[in-house]
């Protein structure tokens, strides 16, 4: 199917466009319409499995309706979005792991975790919630750098203004 020689090819999502997402090791890649494998993201793993090139850095690949991409990695869930923002979505608690997810029509989120004890739990995030989540973390992700930015503005004006 294509010219790439891969070494560590981990799981497969076929979104509903027909566009073939799938890992190898930590590495993201693409299968478009166009018949030709190309890398999406490089190195797209959580920290926890920096380093760990194996098929299972990467639990799971899934998506939503409004074709954002989802990966189970590590203690975490990412969102990719086209563009490849990529941002944390979820973190699993204690030890914890998410092995696998779902975005439904109404924008609950599913999220399944597995733990060193073998034991597994499904967690649901309705929609609601989620906004929230977003709003909450909304003043961490976009307030506090501007407030940063701000206060040393302010100390270079204070520190380099003229005095008369």
């Amino acid at each position: 199917l294509g010219s790439k020689s891969l070494s560590s090819i981990g799981r497969l999502h076929l979104t509903g466009n027909g566009d073939l997402y799938f890992n190898n090791g930590a590495d993201l890649y693409w299968f478009p319409e166009a018949d030709s494998i190309e890398l999406f993201l490089k190195a797209v793993n959580d920290t926890d499995t920096a380093g760990k090139a194996d098929a299972h850095s990467i639990m799971s690949i899934w998506s939503d309706n409004k074709k954002n991409l989802y990966i189970a990695t590590g203690s975490v869930i990412k969102k990719i979005e086209k563009s490849k923002f990529i941002i944390t979505v979820y973190k699993s608690a204690g030890n914890w792991k998410p092995v696998s997810g779902l975005v439904a029509p109404n924008g609950d989120f599913w999220v399944m975790e597995y733990n060193d004890k073998n034991e597994v739990r499904v967690n649901k995030i309705s929609a609601a919630d989620r906004k929230e989540i977003v709003k909450k973390n909304a003043f961490q992700l976009y307030m506090i750098p501007l407030l940063l930015i701000v206060g040393i503005l302010l100390m270079l004006y204070f520190i380099f203004r003229k005095k008369k």
